[in-house]
């Protein structure tokens, strides 16, 4: 079974690497059962499939299409994890640097698996309008656009690049699962 549906969360006010803006967050059903969605008060759990993997492919290529239409060029920062420390030594790099990822192939495998990449941004245009971020492995899609816009506004922007699939308002405690690595602190 496929995504048959997006989540949108407004997560409200945020900062992002200090710059005043909006954070929506983006979930795509059904979801893996996952102990921190649940901790927030999401309790609509399923198991998706190969035909799901690509459709989250195909919704955050459509994410990318038009926040890049809209802000510009995508700058793409996505750190590899660390190996794991062994006894007594420091944590080290990955001895071989895999090929340089895309923004589409970066942000769908930071959204899949949490082994290879840390987390992956990928921030809109010289100015950093917008930005779209994946991490830790969870199927969770963050937008965030700089403070110029009214949210109404944002929310139909992302409604308009995910309109492959009905797109319903999910109030959870989307604060409780915003990755610490991702730079973004919600306003109090």
């Amino acid at each position: 079974m496929g995504i048959s549906a997006v989540r949108l969360g407004v997560v409200g006010p945020c900062a992002w690497q200090a710059r005043p803006g909006t954070l929506l967050a983006l979930l795509p059903e059904p979801v893996n059962s996952d102990v921190c969605l649940q901790a927030a008060g999401y309790d609509t759990f399923a198991d998706g499939d190969e035909e799901w993997d690509e459709d989250f492919k195909r919704l955050v290529e459509s994410l990318l299409g038009d926040l890049t239409q809209r802000h510009g060029v995508p700058a793409l920062h996505a750190p590899e994890r660390c190996l794991p420390p062994r006894r007594g030594w420091l944590p080290v790099p990955r001895p071989k640097s895999p090929p340089a990822l895309s923004p589409l192939d970066a942000l769908a495998s930071a959204g899949h698996d949490d082994q290879r990449l840390e987390f992956a941004c990928a921030a809109f245009g010289a100015a950093r309008s917008a930005a779209l971020f994946t991490s830790d492995g969870h199927c969770l899609l963050w937008v965030w656009f700089a403070a110029n816009s009214e949210v109404d506004e944002l929310v139909a922007v992302v409604r308009r690049a995910v309109a492959s699939w009905p797109c319903r308002d999910l109030a959870i405690d989307w604060t409780r699962l915003i990755p610490s690595t991702l730079e973004l602190s919600p306003a109090a």
